[in-house]
Protein backbone atom coordinates (compact mmCIF):
# COMPACT_ATOMS: atom_id res chain seq x y z
CA UNK A 1 0.00 0.00 0.00
CA UNK A 2 2.88 2.49 0.41
CA UNK A 3 4.50 2.03 -2.92
CA UNK A 4 0.60 2.22 -4.36
CA UNK A 5 0.16 5.48 -2.20
CA UNK A 6 3.33 7.48 -4.05
CA UNK A 7 2.05 6.57 -7.03
CA UNK A 8 -0.92 8.53 -6.21
CA UNK A 9 0.52 11.45 -5.21
CA UNK A 10 3.14 11.33 -8.19
CA UNK A 11 0.31 11.08 -10.03
CA UNK A 12 -1.81 13.52 -8.49
CA UNK A 13 1.19 15.96 -8.35
CA UNK A 14 2.07 15.75 -12.26
CA UNK A 15 -2.20 16.02 -12.96
CA UNK A 16 -2.09 19.72 -10.85
CA UNK A 17 0.73 20.89 -12.93
CA UNK A 18 0.01 20.33 -16.06
CA UNK A 19 -3.38 22.25 -15.14
CA UNK A 20 -1.44 24.33 -13.62
CA UNK A 21 1.24 25.36 -16.37
CA UNK A 22 1.30 26.08 -20.14
CA UNK A 23 4.33 26.60 -22.07
CA UNK A 24 3.76 30.41 -22.84
CA UNK A 25 5.27 33.50 -22.41
CA UNK A 26 5.14 35.42 -19.19
CA UNK A 27 2.33 38.42 -20.68
CA UNK A 28 0.29 35.21 -21.47
CA UNK A 29 0.09 33.18 -18.65
CA UNK A 30 -3.61 34.08 -17.73
CA UNK A 31 -5.37 31.62 -16.17
CA UNK A 32 -8.04 28.76 -18.53
CA UNK A 33 -9.65 26.97 -15.65
CA UNK A 34 -13.24 26.99 -17.56
CA UNK A 35 -12.92 26.06 -21.36
CA UNK A 36 -13.53 23.10 -23.63
CA UNK A 37 -10.93 22.23 -26.80
CA UNK A 38 -10.76 20.07 -29.79
CA UNK A 39 -7.28 18.62 -29.97
CA UNK A 40 -5.17 16.52 -32.55
CA UNK A 41 -2.42 14.35 -32.46
CA UNK A 42 0.14 12.12 -34.49
CA UNK A 43 3.26 10.41 -34.25
CA UNK A 44 4.89 9.99 -37.32
CA UNK A 45 8.54 7.59 -37.94
CA UNK A 46 9.87 7.98 -41.06
CA UNK A 47 12.34 5.15 -40.52
CA UNK A 48 12.27 2.09 -37.89
CA UNK A 49 15.78 0.39 -39.70
CA UNK A 50 17.75 1.05 -36.42
CA UNK A 51 14.66 0.08 -34.49
CA UNK A 52 14.78 -3.52 -36.24
CA UNK A 53 18.34 -4.11 -35.86
CA UNK A 54 18.10 -3.74 -32.15
CA UNK A 55 15.40 -6.30 -31.79
CA UNK A 56 17.29 -8.56 -34.15
CA UNK A 57 20.05 -8.28 -32.01
CA UNK A 58 18.26 -9.01 -29.05
CA UNK A 59 15.58 -11.88 -29.39
CA UNK A 60 13.92 -11.83 -32.55
CA UNK A 61 15.31 -14.69 -34.68
CA UNK A 62 15.34 -13.68 -38.87
CA UNK A 63 12.61 -16.31 -39.69
CA UNK A 64 9.87 -14.59 -38.38
CA UNK A 65 10.18 -12.23 -41.27
CA UNK A 66 9.52 -14.73 -43.33
CA UNK A 67 5.98 -14.47 -41.79
CA UNK A 68 6.14 -10.84 -40.70
CA UNK A 69 7.21 -7.11 -42.63
CA UNK A 70 8.91 -6.14 -39.65
CA UNK A 71 9.55 -3.18 -40.77
CA UNK A 72 5.80 -2.31 -41.98
CA UNK A 73 4.24 -3.82 -38.84
CA UNK A 74 6.61 -1.49 -36.57
CA UNK A 75 6.33 1.72 -38.12
CA UNK A 76 2.30 1.08 -38.14
CA UNK A 77 2.47 0.35 -34.73
CA UNK A 78 4.38 3.28 -33.52
CA UNK A 79 2.77 5.83 -35.65
CA UNK A 80 -0.03 6.93 -33.83
CA UNK A 81 -3.12 9.23 -34.61
CA UNK A 82 -5.71 10.35 -32.09
CA UNK A 83 -8.63 12.93 -32.21
CA UNK A 84 -9.69 14.38 -28.54
CA UNK A 85 -12.47 17.05 -26.89
CA UNK A 86 -11.22 18.30 -23.93
CA UNK A 87 -13.70 20.04 -21.39
CA UNK A 88 -12.43 21.63 -17.64
CA UNK A 89 -14.62 23.59 -15.43
CA UNK A 90 -12.99 24.56 -12.23
CA UNK A 91 -13.04 27.06 -9.45
CA UNK A 92 -10.27 29.67 -9.13
CA UNK A 93 -9.01 28.61 -6.38
CA UNK A 94 -9.00 25.04 -7.79
CA UNK A 95 -10.69 23.18 -4.87
CA UNK A 96 -13.67 22.51 -7.39
CA UNK A 97 -12.85 20.78 -10.99
CA UNK A 98 -14.35 18.29 -13.49
CA UNK A 99 -12.53 17.41 -16.38
CA UNK A 100 -13.55 14.99 -19.60
CA UNK A 101 -11.30 13.85 -22.22
CA UNK A 102 -12.90 11.68 -24.86
CA UNK A 103 -10.41 10.69 -27.52
CA UNK A 104 -11.27 8.55 -30.70
CA UNK A 105 -8.20 6.36 -32.84
CA UNK A 106 -8.77 4.89 -36.29
CA UNK A 107 -5.60 2.10 -36.52
CA UNK A 108 -4.34 0.04 -38.98
CA UNK A 109 -1.54 -2.70 -38.60
CA UNK A 110 0.31 -3.95 -41.56
CA UNK A 111 1.35 -7.30 -40.47
CA UNK A 112 2.52 -8.57 -43.81
CA UNK A 113 1.68 -7.15 -48.02
CA UNK A 114 -1.49 -9.75 -47.31
CA UNK A 115 -2.65 -8.61 -43.88
CA UNK A 116 -3.64 -5.68 -42.65
CA UNK A 117 -6.27 -5.61 -39.39
CA UNK A 118 -7.80 -2.27 -38.81
CA UNK A 119 -9.31 -0.83 -35.63
CA UNK A 120 -11.82 2.02 -34.20
CA UNK A 121 -11.24 2.62 -30.42
CA UNK A 122 -12.08 4.91 -27.85
CA UNK A 123 -10.68 6.27 -24.87
CA UNK A 124 -11.96 8.22 -22.04
CA UNK A 125 -10.58 9.64 -18.96
CA UNK A 126 -12.96 12.25 -16.17
CA UNK A 127 -11.76 13.58 -13.03
CA UNK A 128 -14.10 15.22 -10.24
CA UNK A 129 -11.94 16.90 -7.56
CA UNK A 130 -14.43 18.59 -4.55
CA UNK A 131 -12.25 19.56 -1.51
CA UNK A 132 -15.03 21.49 0.13
CA UNK A 133 -17.26 18.32 0.39
CA UNK A 134 -18.26 16.86 3.77
CA UNK A 135 -16.28 14.29 2.29
CA UNK A 136 -13.62 15.29 0.06
CA UNK A 137 -13.93 13.56 -3.56
CA UNK A 138 -11.14 12.47 -5.75
CA UNK A 139 -12.69 10.42 -8.68
CA UNK A 140 -11.52 9.37 -11.90
CA UNK A 141 -13.31 7.13 -14.62
CA UNK A 142 -12.14 5.16 -17.57
CA UNK A 143 -13.20 4.03 -20.30
CA UNK A 144 -10.38 2.46 -22.65
CA UNK A 145 -10.25 -0.09 -25.36
CA UNK A 146 -9.56 -3.08 -23.22
CA UNK A 147 -12.09 -2.45 -20.86
CA UNK A 148 -15.40 -3.47 -21.19
CA UNK A 149 -17.10 -1.25 -18.76
CA UNK A 150 -16.34 2.01 -17.30
CA UNK A 151 -13.21 2.17 -14.71
CA UNK A 152 -14.09 3.88 -11.02
CA UNK A 153 -10.80 5.03 -8.94
CA UNK A 154 -11.65 6.61 -5.58
CA UNK A 155 -8.68 8.14 -5.20
CA UNK A 156 -9.23 8.73 -1.02
CA UNK A 157 -10.54 4.48 -0.70
CA UNK A 158 -7.48 3.42 -1.97
CA UNK A 159 -5.44 5.34 0.89
CA UNK A 160 -4.98 2.60 4.20
CA UNK A 161 -6.77 4.60 7.08
CA UNK A 162 -8.32 7.85 8.02
CA UNK A 163 -4.93 9.65 9.21
CA UNK A 164 -3.50 8.33 5.34
CA UNK A 165 -6.77 10.42 3.91
CA UNK A 166 -6.41 13.25 5.84
CA UNK A 167 -2.26 13.88 5.16
CA UNK A 168 -3.38 13.33 1.53
CA UNK A 169 -6.06 15.95 1.68
CA UNK A 170 -3.82 18.53 3.16
CA UNK A 171 -1.12 17.38 0.35
CA UNK A 172 -3.62 18.08 -2.29
CA UNK A 173 -4.79 21.29 -0.11
CA UNK A 174 -1.33 22.44 -0.40
CA UNK A 175 -0.40 21.89 -4.43
CA UNK A 176 -3.74 23.37 -5.07
CA UNK A 177 -2.70 26.43 -3.34
CA UNK A 178 -2.67 29.78 -5.00
CA UNK A 179 0.50 29.90 -3.79
CA UNK A 180 2.37 26.84 -5.35
CA UNK A 181 0.03 27.49 -8.49
CA UNK A 182 1.50 31.09 -8.85
CA UNK A 183 4.88 29.89 -7.94
CA UNK A 184 4.66 27.26 -10.73
CA UNK A 185 3.47 29.73 -13.15
CA UNK A 186 6.37 32.08 -12.52
CA UNK A 187 9.01 29.50 -12.82
CA UNK A 188 7.98 27.98 -15.82
CA UNK A 189 7.53 31.61 -17.96
CA UNK A 190 11.20 32.07 -16.48
CA UNK A 191 12.47 28.94 -17.58
CA UNK A 192 11.19 29.49 -21.07
CA UNK A 193 12.58 33.43 -21.14
CA UNK A 194 15.63 31.77 -20.10
CA UNK A 195 15.99 28.96 -22.68
CA UNK A 196 13.65 29.21 -25.55
CA UNK A 197 13.81 31.21 -28.32
CA UNK A 198 10.24 33.71 -28.09
CA UNK A 199 8.73 36.24 -31.13
CA UNK A 200 5.53 37.77 -30.85
CA UNK A 201 4.19 38.74 -34.50
CA UNK A 202 0.78 40.13 -34.72
CA UNK A 203 -1.51 37.41 -33.03
CA UNK A 204 0.85 34.78 -33.65
CA UNK A 205 3.73 34.09 -30.87
CA UNK A 206 6.12 31.34 -31.30
CA UNK A 207 7.88 29.58 -28.84
CA UNK A 208 11.29 27.16 -30.00
CA UNK A 209 13.64 25.16 -27.84
CA UNK A 210 16.34 22.73 -28.79
CA UNK A 211 17.61 19.68 -27.04
CA UNK A 212 20.24 21.53 -24.86
CA UNK A 213 17.52 24.21 -23.97
CA UNK A 214 14.68 21.58 -23.25
CA UNK A 215 17.49 19.24 -21.13
CA UNK A 216 18.34 22.44 -18.89
CA UNK A 217 14.14 23.30 -18.68
CA UNK A 218 13.85 19.70 -17.44
CA UNK A 219 16.89 19.78 -14.68
CA UNK A 220 16.06 22.73 -13.26
CA UNK A 221 12.10 22.21 -13.30
CA UNK A 222 12.85 19.05 -11.74
CA UNK A 223 14.83 20.84 -8.90
CA UNK A 224 12.37 23.29 -8.31
CA UNK A 225 9.70 20.67 -8.42
CA UNK A 226 11.59 18.70 -5.60
CA UNK A 227 12.28 21.94 -3.55
CA UNK A 228 8.54 22.57 -3.69
CA UNK A 229 7.33 19.10 -3.15
CA UNK A 230 9.10 17.74 -0.51
CA UNK A 231 7.58 20.12 2.63
CA UNK A 232 4.26 18.98 1.27
CA UNK A 233 4.44 15.23 1.53
CA UNK A 234 2.26 13.26 3.88
CA UNK A 235 4.17 11.37 6.51
CA UNK A 236 3.93 8.11 5.39
CA UNK A 237 5.36 8.94 2.07
CA UNK A 238 9.10 7.90 1.68
CA UNK A 239 10.68 11.06 1.13
CA UNK A 240 14.04 9.52 0.29
CA UNK A 241 12.55 9.37 -3.59
CA UNK A 242 12.25 13.23 -3.66
CA UNK A 243 15.65 13.85 -1.59
CA UNK A 244 18.23 13.28 -4.80
CA UNK A 245 17.12 15.06 -7.84
CA UNK A 246 18.07 13.26 -10.91
CA UNK A 247 19.97 15.19 -13.34
CA UNK A 248 19.94 14.73 -17.24
CA UNK A 249 23.23 14.85 -18.50
CA UNK A 250 24.49 15.16 -21.89
CA UNK A 251 21.86 12.89 -23.71
CA UNK A 252 19.70 13.28 -26.81
CA UNK A 253 15.95 14.05 -27.03
CA UNK A 254 15.22 15.81 -29.85
CA UNK A 255 16.85 16.52 -33.58
CA UNK A 256 17.81 19.63 -35.38
CA UNK A 257 14.56 21.03 -35.80
CA UNK A 258 13.65 20.35 -32.00
CA UNK A 259 10.47 21.77 -30.24
CA UNK A 260 8.06 24.34 -32.12
CA UNK A 261 5.12 25.75 -30.18
CA UNK A 262 3.00 28.36 -32.56
CA UNK A 263 0.32 30.32 -30.18
CA UNK A 264 -2.31 32.04 -31.83
CA UNK A 265 -4.13 34.82 -30.38
CA UNK A 266 -7.94 36.61 -31.23
CA UNK A 267 -8.38 39.43 -28.47
CA UNK A 268 -5.63 38.39 -26.42
CA UNK A 269 -6.95 34.72 -25.36
CA UNK A 270 -5.21 31.68 -27.03
CA UNK A 271 -7.40 30.32 -29.56
CA UNK A 272 -5.37 27.44 -31.30
CA UNK A 273 -1.59 25.72 -30.16
CA UNK A 274 0.13 23.96 -32.69
CA UNK A 275 3.17 21.79 -31.26
CA UNK A 276 6.06 19.98 -33.68
CA UNK A 277 8.26 18.15 -31.71
CA UNK A 278 11.46 16.86 -33.76
CA UNK A 279 12.37 13.85 -31.06
CA UNK A 280 15.53 11.95 -31.57
CA UNK A 281 15.81 9.55 -28.70
CA UNK A 282 19.63 7.93 -28.32
CA UNK A 283 19.01 4.88 -26.40
CA UNK A 284 22.34 4.41 -25.56
CA UNK A 285 22.90 8.01 -23.70
CA UNK A 286 20.12 6.85 -21.66
CA UNK A 287 21.13 3.42 -20.50
CA UNK A 288 25.01 4.43 -19.54
CA UNK A 289 23.67 7.53 -17.88
CA UNK A 290 21.65 4.70 -15.65
CA UNK A 291 24.65 3.27 -15.01
CA UNK A 292 24.21 0.17 -17.89
CA UNK A 293 26.26 -0.23 -20.85
CA UNK A 294 25.31 -0.57 -24.66
CA UNK A 295 26.72 -3.70 -25.66
CA UNK A 296 24.98 -3.74 -29.59
CA UNK A 297 26.20 -3.05 -33.07
CA UNK A 298 22.56 -0.93 -33.69
CA UNK A 299 22.86 2.61 -32.69
CA UNK A 300 19.74 2.66 -30.92
CA UNK A 301 18.40 6.40 -32.07
CA UNK A 302 14.79 6.54 -32.98
CA UNK A 303 13.66 9.01 -34.92
CA UNK A 304 10.40 10.24 -35.00
CA UNK A 305 7.50 13.17 -35.34
CA UNK A 306 5.06 14.41 -32.95
CA UNK A 307 2.63 17.09 -34.10
CA UNK A 308 -0.14 18.13 -32.37
CA UNK A 309 -2.93 21.14 -32.38
CA UNK A 310 -5.32 22.00 -29.64
CA UNK A 311 -8.33 24.66 -31.11
CA UNK A 312 -10.09 26.41 -28.11
CA UNK A 313 -13.54 25.96 -28.90
CA UNK A 314 -14.81 27.60 -25.81
CA UNK A 315 -13.84 29.94 -23.04
CA UNK A 316 -16.15 30.40 -19.61
CA UNK A 317 -18.44 28.44 -17.60
CA UNK A 318 -18.12 24.77 -19.44
CA UNK A 319 -20.19 21.63 -18.66
CA UNK A 320 -18.37 18.90 -18.36
CA UNK A 321 -20.17 15.71 -19.92
CA UNK A 322 -19.94 12.78 -17.56
CA UNK A 323 -20.95 9.46 -18.07
CA UNK A 324 -24.25 7.83 -16.54
CA UNK A 325 -22.72 5.13 -14.43
CA UNK A 326 -25.15 2.29 -12.92
CA UNK A 327 -23.75 -1.28 -11.73
CA UNK A 328 -24.41 -2.83 -15.05
CA UNK A 329 -22.06 -0.47 -17.50
CA UNK A 330 -19.42 0.22 -14.59
CA UNK A 331 -16.83 -1.42 -11.81
CA UNK A 332 -14.87 -0.13 -8.92
CA UNK A 333 -10.99 -0.72 -9.06
CA UNK A 334 -11.27 -1.53 -5.48
CA UNK A 335 -13.31 -4.58 -6.23
CA UNK A 336 -10.75 -6.20 -8.19
CA UNK A 337 -7.50 -5.71 -5.70
CA UNK A 338 -6.65 -8.56 -3.57
CA UNK A 339 -7.39 -7.29 0.17
CA UNK A 340 -4.24 -8.49 2.21
CA UNK A 341 -4.05 -7.46 5.95
CA UNK A 342 -0.87 -6.79 7.43
CA UNK A 343 -0.41 -7.76 10.75
CA UNK A 344 -0.39 -5.32 14.00
CA UNK A 345 3.21 -5.49 15.38
CA UNK A 346 4.60 -4.48 18.60
CA UNK A 347 7.05 -1.55 18.62
CA UNK A 348 9.74 -3.37 19.53
CA UNK A 349 9.28 -6.26 16.85
CA UNK A 350 10.55 -7.35 14.07
CA UNK A 351 8.38 -7.33 11.13
CA UNK A 352 9.42 -10.22 8.60
CA UNK A 353 8.28 -9.87 5.63
CA UNK A 354 6.42 -6.37 4.79
CA UNK A 355 3.88 -7.46 2.06
CA UNK A 356 6.13 -7.85 -0.92
CA UNK A 357 9.67 -9.65 -1.78
CA UNK A 358 11.37 -9.15 -4.53
CA UNK A 359 14.29 -10.22 -6.85
CA UNK A 360 16.54 -9.61 -9.82
CA UNK A 361 17.66 -12.50 -11.38
CA UNK A 362 19.63 -14.21 -14.66
CA UNK A 363 16.73 -16.06 -15.30
CA UNK A 364 13.18 -17.27 -14.88
CA UNK A 365 12.91 -20.64 -16.22
CA UNK A 366 9.38 -22.09 -17.13
CA UNK A 367 9.32 -25.77 -16.85
CA UNK A 368 5.80 -27.93 -17.58
CA UNK A 369 4.24 -24.45 -17.68
CA UNK A 370 5.19 -23.01 -14.13
CA UNK A 371 7.55 -20.20 -13.68
CA UNK A 372 10.39 -21.08 -11.71
CA UNK A 373 12.22 -18.45 -9.13
CA UNK A 374 15.69 -17.56 -7.06
CA UNK A 375 14.78 -19.20 -3.52
CA UNK A 376 17.51 -17.74 -1.79
CA UNK A 377 17.22 -14.28 -3.00
CA UNK A 378 13.38 -14.14 -2.79
CA UNK A 379 14.06 -15.47 0.76
CA UNK A 380 16.97 -12.83 1.92
CA UNK A 381 14.68 -10.35 0.64
CA UNK A 382 11.74 -10.98 2.80
CA UNK A 383 13.31 -12.15 5.87
CA UNK A 384 17.09 -10.24 5.71
CA UNK A 385 19.59 -11.57 8.19
CA UNK A 386 17.54 -13.70 9.96
CA UNK A 387 17.26 -16.46 7.00
CA UNK A 388 19.94 -19.18 6.78
CA UNK A 389 20.38 -21.14 3.82
CA UNK A 390 23.08 -24.33 3.74
CA UNK A 391 23.36 -26.80 0.94
CA UNK A 392 25.20 -29.91 1.16
CA UNK A 393 25.39 -32.95 -0.82
CA UNK A 394 22.08 -32.24 -2.75
CA UNK A 395 20.25 -30.82 0.62
CA UNK A 396 18.73 -27.92 1.13
CA UNK A 397 18.45 -26.70 4.63
CA UNK A 398 16.87 -23.49 5.29
CA UNK A 399 16.29 -22.02 8.45
CA UNK A 400 14.25 -18.59 9.35
CA UNK A 401 12.28 -17.90 13.05
CA UNK A 402 9.72 -15.81 10.89
CA UNK A 403 8.46 -18.43 9.00
CA UNK A 404 4.37 -18.19 9.07
CA UNK A 405 3.59 -21.81 10.60
CA UNK A 406 7.16 -23.36 10.78
CA UNK A 407 10.53 -22.68 11.38
CA UNK A 408 12.65 -25.50 9.25
CA UNK A 409 12.30 -25.91 5.70
CA UNK A 410 14.43 -29.12 3.64
CA UNK A 411 14.70 -29.60 -0.12
CA UNK A 412 16.31 -32.19 -2.29
CA UNK A 413 17.96 -31.03 -5.88
CA UNK A 414 15.67 -32.73 -8.03
CA UNK A 415 12.99 -34.04 -5.92
CA UNK A 416 9.22 -33.09 -5.39
CA UNK A 417 9.38 -33.51 -1.80
CA UNK A 418 9.71 -30.40 0.65
CA UNK A 419 9.60 -30.36 4.62
CA UNK A 420 8.40 -27.90 6.70
CA UNK A 421 9.56 -29.17 10.04
CA UNK A 422 8.37 -33.11 9.90
CA UNK A 423 5.47 -32.19 7.61
CA UNK A 424 5.52 -33.22 4.13
CA UNK A 425 4.53 -31.85 0.71
CA UNK A 426 4.74 -32.61 -2.59
CA UNK A 427 6.35 -29.55 -4.85
CA UNK A 428 7.57 -29.26 -7.97
CA UNK A 429 10.83 -30.60 -8.58
CA UNK A 430 13.74 -28.01 -7.07
CA UNK A 431 16.69 -27.52 -9.40
CA UNK A 432 20.09 -25.94 -9.26
CA UNK A 433 21.05 -23.99 -12.09
CA UNK A 434 24.34 -22.03 -12.38
CA UNK A 435 24.74 -22.19 -8.75
CA UNK A 436 21.11 -20.85 -8.15
CA UNK A 437 18.71 -22.96 -6.37
CA UNK A 438 15.32 -22.34 -8.29
CA UNK A 439 11.50 -23.45 -6.90
CA UNK A 440 8.65 -23.37 -8.48
CA UNK A 441 6.45 -20.49 -8.03
CA UNK A 442 3.60 -22.77 -6.58
CA UNK A 443 6.32 -23.68 -3.50
CA UNK A 444 5.56 -20.24 -2.41
CA UNK A 445 1.91 -20.36 -2.85
CA UNK A 446 1.43 -23.25 -1.16
CA UNK A 447 3.87 -23.70 1.75
CA UNK A 448 4.31 -19.52 2.22
CA UNK A 449 0.49 -18.44 1.27
CA UNK A 450 2.21 -15.72 -0.73
CA UNK A 451 0.85 -14.90 -4.30
CA UNK A 452 3.19 -13.88 -7.29
CA UNK A 453 2.31 -10.10 -8.30
CA UNK A 454 4.74 -9.81 -11.60
CA UNK A 455 7.37 -11.60 -13.44
CA UNK A 456 9.18 -9.20 -16.05
CA UNK A 457 12.22 -9.85 -18.82
CA UNK A 458 14.28 -6.22 -19.35
CA UNK A 459 14.95 -7.10 -22.61
CA UNK A 460 17.82 -4.09 -23.07
CA UNK A 461 19.77 -5.08 -19.72
CA UNK A 462 18.69 -8.90 -20.64
CA UNK A 463 17.67 -9.50 -16.42
CA UNK A 464 14.50 -10.39 -15.14
CA UNK A 465 12.48 -9.32 -12.10
CA UNK A 466 9.98 -11.08 -10.22
CA UNK A 467 7.85 -10.32 -7.01
CA UNK A 468 5.29 -11.61 -4.33
CA UNK A 469 2.59 -10.60 -2.18
CA UNK A 470 3.67 -11.91 1.09
CA UNK A 471 0.49 -10.86 3.45
CA UNK A 472 -2.31 -13.42 3.04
Amino acid sequence: MKKLTALLLIFVFAFSSICANAAVPKFLLEEYNNYSADYSFSVVFESTDELVALLKELEMPDEIENFVDIKALISSILSQGMEMQLQANASKDLRKAEIGLCATSQKSVTVNPNLTVSADSKLGMWIKLDLDAQIPVFEIIYSAPFLNKYMIINVFDMLPDEVAKVQFFNYIESIFSSEFVDATKEFSAKLLEEHADIKLSGSVCTVKFDNNALIDIINEYITFMSNQISPTLPEYVNTDIYSETPKLGNIQLLGDKGITYKYSLVSGKISNIALTADVSINIPDIVTASGGEWDYQSSGILDFMIKSNIKITKIGSTRVDFPVLNQQNSFSVMDMMPEYTEPEYGDDEEVYPYFYTSTYTNELPVINGEIYVPLRALLEDAYGDTVHLSYENGIINVNCKHFDGFTHLKLTENSELAYTDNTSHKVPKVIIKNGTTYVGRSLFEDLFGWNMSSATHDMLYDEYYVSFHTSK
